[in-house]
């Protein structure tokens, strides 16, 4: 099944409004990536492969768990991304990346899916981004307002890979059994969250995150 369908699915059922806020975005980011997922038949590195091509990036250790609960079905891989994106900065950034990426299929979908009340899901949509913090919530309001008008997509859609872009530069990352060394960041106090984070076997040593 094909992410749209997956989508319609999804946003077609009468107790879609009744959702919290960021569980909508949960179960929305879940549909888009359950079908990622069954078309490659949950193998791991078919899935990572498939996944990079639309955005989503994570560890190589989160991976095994994405792949274990999708085969569970979409509530149980929105519930996970509904934790995970919470608590981790990795998988928040994933999502609003994936999100953007398929920023034309979703608007489309509800659109065509719940034209009398698009406008109050995409309300919801962009209150449930910024519930989670992070890179999320720095495109809250602009996929909102993409959701709302399909004739700003285009225009929505850069504005807020720039906003990715800008926040993800404030975030010190080694992966993969990497050193990061005497790193220095600086940053307005407006102008959002340093993170560090080393993962799978990494070290980050002396660095530096300044807030002006």
């Amino acid at each position: 099944m094909g992410i749209k369908k997956t989508l319609a699915g999804i946003l077609a059922q009468p107790w879609i409004k009744k959702l919290p806020a960021p569980s909508l975005v949960a179960l929305a980011l879940a549909g888009i990536l359950h079908s990622v997922l069954t078309s490659a038949a949950f193998d791991a590195s078919a899935a990572a492969a498939a996944l990079g091509r639309i955005s989503f990036e994570i560890g190589t250790g989160l991976m095994p768990a994405l792949i274990e609960v999708g085969k569970k079905g979409i509530e149980a891989l929105g519930d996970w991304l509904e934790r995970e994106m919470a608590a981790k900065p990795e998988v928040n950034e994933a999502a609003a990346r994936i999100l953007v990426n398929q920023a034309q299929t979703v608007a489309q979908t509800l659109e065509e899916t719940r034209p009398d009340d698009k406008e109050q899901l995409a309300e919801a949509v962009g209150e449930g981004l910024k519930a989670y913090g992070g890179a999320t919530s720095e495109i809250a309001e602009p996929y909102s307002a993409a959701m709302k008008n399909l004739a700003e997509l285009n225009v929505r859609v850069e504005e807020m890979k720039a906003k990715i872009d800008a926040w993800s530069s404030q975030t010190i990352d080694a992966k993969r059994g990497s050193l990061i060394e005497n790193v220095e960041q600086r940053m307005k106090s407006r102008g959002g969250k340093q993170v560090i984070r080393a993962e799978d076997n990494s070290t980050v040593r002396g660095a530096k995150q300044i807030i002006d």
